[in-house]
């Protein structure tokens, strides 16, 4: 699903959704930012 939603761009072969296919991907672990804090 990462590949499919081009989130993993290296990676041998090719992958691509059938025409009028929508590919969404919602990561379990967000990306935080270091910076800032939960207060």
């Amino acid at each position: 699903l990462r590949i499919m939603a081009g989130v993993d761009k290296e990676f041998e072969g090719e992958a691509r959704p059938m025409p009028g296919i929508n590919v969404g991907y919602l990561p379990q672990e967000p990306q935080l930012d270091d910076e800032k804090n939960v207060r």
